[in-house]
């Protein structure tokens, strides 16, 4: 097999890294560059897993006291230098067969969350049409995991442009699609989290329907 990453041959064997992440011959990844992919280790924000801080981070506080919104968000990797490279080929440069790296990874992280509907952050159909594929729902559908299209997003410039206080004042692109029923639990599920800015968008729109219980998951923190 050929590693999806490096393009180096990857020996058909089943050891102790391909049990820890659940490998199937279709997401074929080598142990080196496994091995590049961090997790978060070490104090952490408790609401949604920034490293370095013992306490509440000035994100979260931001949001709780200027909208009341308490984020419970967690994050299987950090976001790296082996990360964003990652998001670089699959997103940047359009790598469609990358999808797969993390798939299990993140079916796993899912057995944590029974009873939620999983709810993808959209991207807008200007992106959507630039790159073929939506880069969230693809990993989602790589590891054969049902989800519902809840939202979905007018055309803006990327987060990634923003500097902080740009994300933190942005106005909210994101909409609720009509005709759908809101299930009481829903999983937010992203690629990359920053600022939680994307996050606590969706998270207002929900709250002016209602009562829900809402958590978020994403690959990279």
């Amino acid at each position: 097999m050929i590693c999806l990453l490096c393009s180096s041959l990857v020996k058909d064997s089943v050891g102790f890294l391909d049990l820890l992440f659940l490998r199937n011959k279709t997401a074929e990844i080598c142990h080196q560059c496994l091995d590049k992919f961090e997790e978060i280790k070490g104090p952490t924000c408790p609401t949604c897993m920034k490293e370095s801080s013992e306490d509440i981070c000035r994100d979260c506080s931001y949001w709780a006291t200027s909208s009341g919104i308490l984020v419970q968000h967690e994050a299987l990797y950090r976001y790296n230098q082996a990360m964003r490279d990652f998001f670089v080929a699959y997103k940047l440069q359009g790598d469609y067969r990358l999808r797969l790296v993390f798939a299990n990874s993140l079916k796993r992280a899912l057995t944590n969350y029974k009873g939620y509907t999983v709810v993808p952050v959209p991207v807008s159909s200007k992106r959507l049409e630039e790159r073929g594929f939506c880069q969230v729902t693809s990993i989602l559908e790589a590891a054969r995991i049902p989800y519902l299209n809840l939202f979905k997003k007018d055309e803006s410039d990327s987060q990634k442009l923003r500097n902080r206080k740009e994300r933190l004042l942005a106005e909210n692109p994101f909409s609720l699609e009509e005709g759908l029923d809101c299930p009481k639990k829903i999983l937010i599920f992203d690629d990359i989290y920053t600022s939680g800015r994307t996050i606590t968008h969706l998270m207002e729109l929900l709250n002016g329907l209602g009562k829900f219980e809402i958590k978020s998951l994403s690959i990279a923190r």
